[in-house]
């Protein structure tokens, strides 16, 4: 399955999220749809439960993962988290300059 790696402020942590579905508009955008887990009245979580809501409604910028990638972000693999920092946080090298 998908995740996404939500980033609302940069000094607040990131929030690894697994995607539930995704919503196609008339426009043509698409947009992933999250769980808010403190809304979440039954698991599994379906299509159509009132937790889920459009990732970009709530969080300024999304990033899209499978789950190898995901499983790698969430054991908190070192070469992963920098490879991460270095495509989210710009300007960042090996060294931290």
């Amino acid at each position: 399955g998908t995740h996404a790696l939500c980033i609302d402020d940069k000094s607040q942590p990131w929030q690894l999220k697994q995607v539930f579905g995704w919503r196609l508009y008339s426009d043509g955008n698409v947009e992933a749809l999250l769980a808010d887990e403190s809304l979440a009245q039954a698991t599994p979580i379906l299509p159509g439960d009132a937790c889920l809501y459009p990732g970009h409604s709530r969080h300024k910028l999304i990033y899209f993962f499978q789950r190898s990638i995901a499983n790698r972000i969430r054991e908190q693999d070192p070469q992963t988290l920098e490879a991460l920092a270095m495509m989210v946080v710009p300007g960042i090298t090996e060294t931290g300059y």
